[in-house]
């Protein structure tokens, strides 16, 4: 859930893109709002800084000293270790490539009104914020790797669809249906980590 607050501002934006440029605006506008938005988040942190203190500071500095120190170096040896780096980058790529290209795609190549393109890659992110929201639930039921496969089968039928492009509007279809698939595997996977890497690399790995 905490990755799909990403998903939030992902599915704005291209709205309030779309807009600036409807009316002819510059696509610097865009760069100036998140720039303040930034600022605002900034200083909002700033303002409330003590509420993100720990409880117990006593607690937090015992707990770390309990633990088991493990160098970076030792984690890194670990061949899991670069296998899920692979993974988190191709993922992460994935997601990004198909919120920034759909539009070019749909505008430039498939005739689709600009505007409407914007629109169409709002939904992408808006179904893949939902898809977070919605496995979320799901997650404490179902075993983390079944999901996962689960979601890279519905991802690939998404990718599958957009390059067939059977009819006009397949292509909102399809990139709805990658977003809402793809959009919980890079979250299950970090919450995953723990159990993957154990409690003695899991902090090394995650950074």
């Amino acid at each position: 859930w905490l990755h799909a607050a990403f998903g939030i501002g992902a599915t704005i934006s291209p709205f309030i893109i779309g807009i600036v440029f409807s009316n002819r605006g510059s696509w610097r506008i865009g760069y100036w709002m998140v720039a303040g938005l930034y600022l605002l988040v900034a200083a909002l942190f700033f303002i409330t800084r003590p509420r993100w203190l720990p409880l117990n500071p006593k607690a937090k500095v015992d707990e770390a000293a309990s633990a088991r120190h493990t160098s970076v170096h030792s984690t890194l040896s670990l061949p899991i270790v670069w296998i899920g780096i692979g993974i988190f980058a191709l993922f992460a790529g994935l997601e990004s490539a198909a919120g920034q290209w759909s539009k070019s795609i749909f505008f430039e190549s498939r005739g689709i009104a600009e505007a409407v393109a914007s629109q169409w890659v709002g939904l992408y992110w808006l179904s893949f914020t939902i898809g977070r929201i919605i496995f979320g639930f799901i997650v404490g039921w179902v075993s983390a790797d079944r999901l996962v496969r689960f979601c890279m089968a519905g991802s690939i039928m998404g990718m599958a669809l957009l390059v067939w492009n059977p009819f006009p509007v397949s292509g909102v279809i399809a990139v709805s249906l990658f977003g809402f698939m793809l959009g919980p595997i890079f979250a299950i996977l970090i919450t995953n980590t723990q159990e993957r890497m154990g409690s003695v690399h899991a902090p090394n790995a995650i950074g």
